[in-house]
């Protein structure tokens, strides 16, 4: 008697199933590859604004900590002369002006134009004073005088808030009719990416300032 030999392979059913339990494999393999791939461009634009900020962050803070500072300031608190470089201003507290003798060579101890220095926050720019004409009043503590450049690459990163506080003491009396005030400036600073404006970022630093003020005791 003959039999009738069972042809091996899949029928119809199996290979449906098969490829329906591939296809869901499959699409979930691709769902955590998207999710991956997004997640790593999110951190590389979050890593990306934040360098951004921070380059301009120490900037910042490099040329502040440098205020009030004058070559002859040793010489002028023995002869008890007026250093015109300590004042520091803070106008609306998102622009702070102050100057310091970058060439030492100023033995009057009034800045020359370019001892003024300066950050602004200029609608979602951040903009930093190289120069300013000189002078002995409130035109120099005015931030819309003297030169400005733009500090951030407007083209990637735009200013969200800049904000300065100056937080100072009086330390005790050093010299008969004088004391010395110790000075703190508190920066925040914020931004986000032009093309991402979801991704955000803020930053906080404060920058003593080495070149104390000296006050009358009257003060």
């Amino acid at each position: 008697m003959l039999r009738h030999a069972r042809h091996g392979g899949f029928s119809l059913i199996e290979f449906m199933v098969t490829m329906a339990t591939s296809l869901f494999l499959l699409s979930g393999l691709v769902y955590i590859f998207m999710n991956f791939s997004r997640a790593s461009t999110d951190m590389l634009r979050m890593v990306r604004l934040q360098q951004e900020l921070r380059a301009i962050m120490n900037l910042m803070t490099n040329d502040i900590r440098r205020s009030g500072y004058w070559s002859q300031a040793g010489e002028a608190w023995v002869n008890n002369k007026k250093n015109a470089f300590t004042t520091i201003s803070i106008v609306e507290g998102n622009c702070i002006l102050y100057t310091y003798d970058e060439r030492r060579d100023d033995a009057d101890g009034i800045p020359d134009s370019e001892d003024h220095g300066g950050f602004k926050l200029d609608g979602d720019k951040i903009r930093i004073r190289t120069s300013a004409t000189p002078c002995r009043n409130s035109p120099c503590r005015n931030c819309n005088s003297g030169v400005w450049w733009t500090l951030n690459d407007d083209n990637v990163v735009k200013i969200t808030q800049l904000h300065f506080r100056q937080v100072s003491s009086k330390a005790a009396t050093v010299r008969a009719g004088a004391q010395l005030q110790l000075r703190r400036i508190e920066i925040v600073l914020g931004g986000a990416l032009l093309q991402a404006p979801d991704v955000t970022h803020v930053l906080r630093a404060a920058v003593y300032i080495p070149n104390a003020a000296i006050l009358s005791t009257s003060q």
